[in-house]
């Protein structure tokens, strides 16, 4: 994913990324299911967002959201690499923000704490 778009990231505290390691395989490997669900979830907000807030022209940005599974697939980073995304998300001198990318991060993050805490209680070493 390039880095002149717009990226979130959604990351495991390296805390509690210690303690996980100290988890068996099955744990880790349903922690690593629950953060690709949240990347999808959010990349799929993000499009629907776009649509919603009419900001879809050619569909090229929306089209555009994309997400990476990174440190050891227990994070991810979502967003876009069209070079405009964080001038429709933000908005210019010229033009009002149509936040569509970081609703969605909003709205995914509290349930994929949730999710994580409940593996991590329910699979205690």
């Amino acid at each position: 994913m390039a880095t002149r778009g717009l990226v979130v990231k959604v990351r495991i505290n390296p805390k509690v990324k210690r303690e996980i390691e100290k988890y068996k395989l099955k744990t880790r490997l349903r922690l690593r299911q629950t953060t690709n669900l949240a990347a999808i979830n959010i990349e799929s907000g993000a499009k629907i967002n776009l649509t919603r807030n009419k900001s879809v022209i050619s569909g090229r940005l929306r089209s555009s959201q994309a997400h990476q599974m990174v440190d050891d697939d227990l994070g991810a980073n979502i967003g876009t690499s069209v070079f405009y995304g964080p001038f429709v998300e933000l908005g210019t001198s010229r033009s009002r923000a149509k936040p569509y990318l970081t609703p969605a991060f909003d709205k995914e993050v509290p349930m994929y704490v949730k999710r994580v805490r409940k593996i991590m209680k329910e699979e205690r070493p």
